[in-house]
């Protein structure tokens, strides 16, 4: 078959998916008898920009135009000797394949006979799902900020919970901040991150986390289309949504728009909990102050050169400019050290500190250790220290000698840390008012270019730029993400002929974005301040490629701190593709050749450097629960923790790389049938380089209990330090990649996908479709994968240290690491020794995730505007991405020997990602689609469904993932993550019928202004809630397993007759925790995965335009946009940790208090 795919590229130049962001139309024309009329001209007008085209009925009378840009149309079907049928004006939606049989009736040519319009065709030549939103949706629906993600959810099927770290939209950074409120949906089943997001028909999806990498403007969008299931080979390379944008084209006639959308906190409702967890003394009444701000313009029309040039009817452009500010209060309170305390006088805190240097061995307890307390003289002052740090006796106290005091934690603190004041609440001394700051330029520029009969031309380019800026976790310290990308199409349409057509693409699609987390007052000198007073230059310097040094993030028990390691990390995101489509009809068949190449490949340099400061310093060792300080330990210079990430990642030799080939098969005037081929491949992406030395990594396989090294650097004894091998010799279980591209996971090259589906008109206006077909998943989360082993031995990509200072001193604030002054690093004896810290691995026998997808439906032309359809939808999903903690303890039993009940006893239990997932969908949708006509239009959809997996709904095991035991994975099958049993979504757009023109109308001109002009315009939405869980985080049989973000180690039992809801159920009581009970030792949690339901979602979006008109063809539009209409506030999951107090608690709204938008809008 491989033979027979390059076969068909070498015979048909080929190119791909061309029909991602354009339609197609076909038909059969007959004459009064029945028989087929070849040689028949079509004739095809874009009413618009005046471009047509035109082919001729091959001998079976059929017809077809191919790649037709969205927009309006007219067709004129003609021959001698008979009358010219036309079809009145229609609108073609992207990726829609239309049919229009034709009839001719004996006559003059030059006599026109008129086909009744329909506003809206039935799909009678293919199987696939999917729902078209229309500019008119697009513009005119109620969007909170104007982000066109939150319109996915119109199309059935498509479930609105994300399980995915996909929870951004700023565009394509990792970290930025939404614009607007940004949807990352499940579709049919599917994982979140199972979509591609397509703009003008090339991939705009960031390959980092799988959202968008450039949000385009909503005023230039022409429509966009949420597609799966498809019949047709050419769409492939995701399981899920194949959600394709088109962009507004140029047309004869000059328009554009002028607009500004803004939002204020006066305008909004109050929080539901914002009474409970406002800050004390705060007016109840205050709302945090908001400025939300978007502005713009868009013009389109011929390119006009005065005297020069004239392009209409063939050169149009279309460019947009959107900007967006966003400025939000967030006030936090924090506790600092006052004055008194950086003097050393901790007087205030109620336990006892002890002198960390008198630490000695206990002679009454062999093996523990004893200190005394700090001590003063009977005025109350600290008692001088010996050089060794120890005072002579005295009276217990808690201040500390001046010259005990570390300078360079004193330089931190009154450089860096704010002042106090005061705010009336205990234990809370110090403000942050660092406001939220999010600005955002994006600028579009398309051109189309029609080159005579047989080319067409077009090319646009889009690019944003974004900084986000607020707090780095408290006063004194701020975090900036800085933003940017770019997303390039270009495409050249060539017809050979009336049966002969090709495509070809070019696509660019690049984001970046840069998280810098930075104090405020730290100068450019303030570093070499820090140096100067002890600061080991290999601690918080000599970072890859020359980075650094930098500021360390500090955090102080109990006081402030920055929240994190991370001082800089940067991420890009590059894909190149190219590629094409070869159409070519014979008789009956519509045959298509094409083939798609992308390369898929980043550079991510990830900087940070911390310590954390706790009591442990200055506690008493047989007390220390009830001993020590935390600020006492941060100005003595003794951490507890200290953690140093120095990764500079690099993935390159990445390919997606596609191939199909199709038949669409008119069998008869009623019966259409698709049948295809495709195949995809990923080359997954080579981890490092040898110019960084990033290539001495290796990745664990747990199929052997081997560590797999991508490139054997020489021995320690050999280098100045890491990456080197310690002794010289391979320890025992690790091996080289046999690969001499140095490539550690394996390209497997099995992705065959069948496809076949049917579109059979039953009725004239019913159709009746089914298809099946395999799709994979060749983008989802390769990029992410691949970095998996970063920094890994033996490499040393971070340096982690715990329980410093903890029974002797061992570790100062200026170099906890006691790298000294040569910071010469050597990796651990072998891979199998624990960092420290959480480690990543994959599979490398990772395979490429698949799903065999199926549809039977029959959609009905009600009228002829309003098309009713009905789908049975399902799915089985394989070789799905499994995380979670891997080689733990295959039984329970003591802490002592968890190591020795592992699979591989020597090596310790990490993250670890396979391909063995499962996962199966069913559902029943029913979707009523009425176009505009008589200025109504409405989009009415329902799913009932159920989405099964096992153990994980997402990746990595942090998405969706929650697996007790990993030895028994059938008792983890339950309901997935993004699971809803029903969905329903109503959307409409209503022009009022009063005024001028309408069909109530005054004789009254001044009351035809008043009533006339109005618009309705609404989003209704009801939605199952979002399954959860209830357990526990420990270990409690010692397996090794641990949880993570949100998930649970072991769930929890029930407890027979107790029912899990309240009767009086209200926020501070969702979830009766009399219910359930923990496991006993050496069992597992008898609840369910997802066994449980949040708050059922229910939301009204609705708006109210008023426009008034200037000039025939200018006008000005006011809007009121209101979100979450009605303030129904819908509860977030609750509480579900059994060991923390507040289970069955909820404390937080899963939508927003009532937001209101007002904007004002320009059109001409």
């Amino acid at each position: 078959m491989l033979l027979l795919l390059s076969g068909a590229w070498l015979i048909f130049p080929s190119v791909t998916l061309a029909q991602k962001f354009t339609a197609a139309i076909n038909g059969t024309v007959s004459d009064p008898s029945g028989a087929v009329v070849p040689q028949a001209t079509a004739t095809l007008r874009n009413t618009q920009t005046g471009v047509e085209r035109s082919t001729v009925t091959n001998e079976a009378g059929n017809y077809v135009f191919v790649d037709v840009i969205p927009g309006r149309y007219t067709l004129k079907v003609s021959k001698e000797g008979f009358s010219t049928a036309t079809q009145p004006e229609f609108e073609m939606y992207v990726n829609q394949t239309a049919t229009f049989d034709m009839a001719l009736s004996v006559g003059a040519a030059t006599t026109e006979v008129t086909v009744r319009a329909a506003a809206a065709t039935i799909q009678a030549s293919t199987a696939e799902l999917g729902t078209a939103i229309t500019t008119r949706a697009v513009l005119d629906l109620p969007l909170n900020g104007r982000n066109f993600t939150q319109l996915l959810q119109l199309t059935p099927g498509v479930s609105p919970y994300n399980v995915g770290q996909s929870q951004w939209g700023g565009g394509g950074g990792f970290a930025g901040r939404a614009i607007g409120t940004f949807t990352f949906p499940s579709v049919h089943g599917q994982r979140n991150r199972s979509n591609l997001f397509w703009t003008d028909g090339v991939n705009n999806t960031g390959s980092f986390i799988d959202n968008y990498n450039v949000e385009p403007i909503l005023d230039d969008i022409q429509e966009f289309k949420v597609q799966s299931h498809n019949d047709l080979a050419e769409f492939g390379q995701a399981m899920g949504g194949l959600i394709s944008v088109v962009t507004k084209p140029g047309t004869n006639e000059y328009h554009g728009t002028i607009y500004e959308f803004l939002r204020n906190e006066k305008f909004d409702a109050r929080n539901f909990f914002a009474k409970i967890d406002r800050i004390p003394g705060k007016d109840d009444t205050q709302r945090n102050p908001l400025r939300q701000n978007q502005f713009g313009a868009t013009v389109g029309g011929p390119v006009t050169i005065p005297r020069l040039y004239n392009g209409k009817n063939k050169t149009f452009f279309f460019a947009g400019y959107e900007g967006y500010r966003d400025s939000r209060f967030a006030q936090a309170l924090v506790l600092t050290p006052t004055s008194a305390q950086l003097g050393g006088d901790l007087s205030g805190t109620n336990r006892q500190i002890f002198n960390p240097f008198s630490t000695r061995p206990d002679p009454l307890n062999p093996g523990q250790f004893i200190r005394d307390p700090f001590m003063c003289d009977a005025s109350g002052n600290p008692l001088t220290p010996s050089s060794n740090g120890t005072q002579p006796l005295g009276t217990p106290c808690n201040k500390l000698p001046s010259s005990m005091l570390n300078p360079a934690a004193l330089l931190f603190a009154k450089t860096l840390f704010p002042l106090p004041v005061n705010t009336g609440v205990q234990e809370r001394n110090s403000i942050d008012n660092t406001r939220n700051i999010t600005g955002q330029d994006t600028e579009s520029l398309r051109l189309d270019e029609q080159l005579g009969v047989k080319d067409s031309l077009f090319g646009r380019f889009s690019t944003y730029n974004q900084v986000d800026s607020g707090s780095a976790g408290y006063a004194g310290a701020t975090q900036k993400t800085f933003l940017h990308g770019y997303n390039i199409a270009a495409h050249e349409t060539h017809t050979f002929g009336p049966a002969t057509v090709l495509d070809v693409h070019l696509g660019r699609n690049w984001g970046q974005d840069n998280v810098l987390k930075a104090w405020q007052n730290a100068s450019a000198g303030f570093i070499s301040q820090l140096q100067g007073l002890g600061f080991s230059p290999n601690f918080n310097g000599n970072f890859r490629a020359g980075q650094g040094p930098f500021v360390p993030n500090i955090d102080i028990s109990g006081f402030l701190g920055t929240g994190g390691n991370n001082v800089q990390d940067t991420r890009i995101s590059d894909i190149w593709e190219f590629g094409g489509d070869f159409t070519k009809i014979r008789g009956r068949h519509t045959l298509k050749f094409g083939a798609n190449f992308a390369t898929n490949n980043t550079q991510s340099p990830i900087f940070g450097v911390s310590e954390g400061f706790t009591a442990v310093a200055t506690t008493n060792p047989p007390s220390p629960g009830s001993t020590g300080n935390a600020l006492a330990s941060f100005l003595l210079g003794l951490p507890d923790n200290a953690n140093k990430r120095n990764v500079l990642e690099t993935e390159h030799g990445g390919w997606v790389d596609g191939f199909y080939v199709q038949d669409q098969w008119k069998a008869t005037d009623k019966l259409t049938v698709n049948i295809g081929f495709r195949y995809d491949v990923t080359l997954w992406p080579i981890y490092g380089d040898f110019k960084n030395q990033e290539i001495f990594v290796g990745d664990l396989n747990l199929n052997d209990g081997t560590f797999v090294l991508a490139a054997q650097p020489p021995a320690c004894s050999a280098t100045q330090g890491e990456p080197c091998i310690p002794g010289g010799t391979l320890p025992e279980h690790v091996v080289v990649t046999p690969f001499k591209n140095h490539a550690i996971y394996h390209n497997n090259y099995d992705n065959w996908q069948g496809r076949l589906g049917f579109a059979y008109r039953l009725y004239p206006k019913t159709v009746v479709r089914a298809s099946y077909g395999r799709f994979y998943d060749n983008w989802n989360s390769v990029i992410q994968l691949a970095q998996n082993y970063e920094g890994a031995w033996p490499r040393v990509g971070q340096l982690l240290a715990n329980n410093l200072n903890k029974d002797v001193i061992n570790a100062t604030i200026g170099d906890p690491f006691n790298l000294g002054s040569s910071g010469v690093i050597f990796p651990a004896p072998t891979p199998f020794v624990s960092p420290g810290f959480v480690q990543w691995y994959m599979d490398p026998l990772t395979q490429m995730p698949y799903s065999d997808n199926w549809n039977l439906g029959v959609e009905h032309q009600l009228t002829a505007d309003t098309l009713l359809e009905l789908n049975y939808v399902g799915s089985h999903s394989s070789r799905l991405n499994m995380g979670g903690v891997k080689n733990t303890s295959v039984t329970p039993g003591p802490a002592a020997t968890s190591a020795s009940r592992r699979p591989f006893p020597y090596s310790p239990t990490s993250f670890y990602d396979q391909s063995i997932g499962r996962a199966s969908y069913h559902s029943f949708q029913f979707k009523v689609d009425k176009k505009a006509s008589r200025g109504l239009s409405y989009l009415v959809s329902y799913t009932w469904s159920k989405s099964l997996d096992i153990a994980c709904s997402g990746n990595f095991g942090s998405e969706g993932c929650e697996i007790q035991n990993y030895y028994n994975l059938k008792n983890e099958k339950a309901v997935s993550g993004f699971d809803a049993t029903h969905l329903f979504v109503a959307s409409g757009v209503y022009e009022l019928p009063f005024g001028a023109g309408k069909k109530y109308s005054s004789g009254s001109r001044l009351v035809n202004q008043v009533i006339g002009n109005w618009q309705f315009n609404g989003i209704l939405t009801f939605t199952s809630g979002r399954p959860y869980s209830v357990g526990i985080t420990n270990d409690l049989n010692n397996t090794g397993n641990f949880s993570c973000c949100d998930y649970f180690a072991i769930r929890a039992n029930p407890v027979p007759g107790v029912s899990p809801v309240p009767s009086n159920r209200d926020p501070s009581n969702w979830l009766n925790p009399g219910a359930f009970s923990i496991p006993p030792f050496g069992t597992f949690g008898l609840t369910s995965r997802n066994q449980f339901r949040s708050d059922r979602f229910k939301n009204l979006d609705f708006s109210i335009f008023r426009w008034f008109p200037i000039k025939e063809s200018i006008g000005l539009q006011f809007r009121a946009e209101a979100f979450n209409f009605t303030n129904t506030p819908v509860f977030e999951r609750p509480v579900r940790d059994l060991n923390d107090p507040n289970i069955g608690k909820i404390f937080s709204t899963a939508n927003p208090e009532r937001q209101i938008q007002f904007a004002l809008k320009l059109i001409f």
